[in-house]
């Protein structure tokens, strides 16, 4: 059985909390408000640890960093 990869968290400039308030702006200019909401604290931070631009694009495109 082969063990999960494991990756380091991506380093960013913002703060959670800080890209979640960014990523949750994007979504309410792009009508996406409600996707926002159904995705929970949890989700958010790992899409953050992994580098994701917040961005409703960046999202979308898979574009992590």
């Amino acid at each position: 059985m082969m063990t999960p990869e494991r990756r380091e968290p991506v380093r960013t400039l913002l703060t959670f909390d800080v890209w979640k308030l960014h990523f949750r702006k994007d979504c309410e200019l792009q009508n996406k408000l409600m996707g926002f909401n159904a995705l929970g604290d949890d989700v958010l931070r790992v899409l953050w640890q992994s580098g994701l631009e917040p961005s409703v694009t960046a999202l979308t495109n898979g574009s992590v960093r």
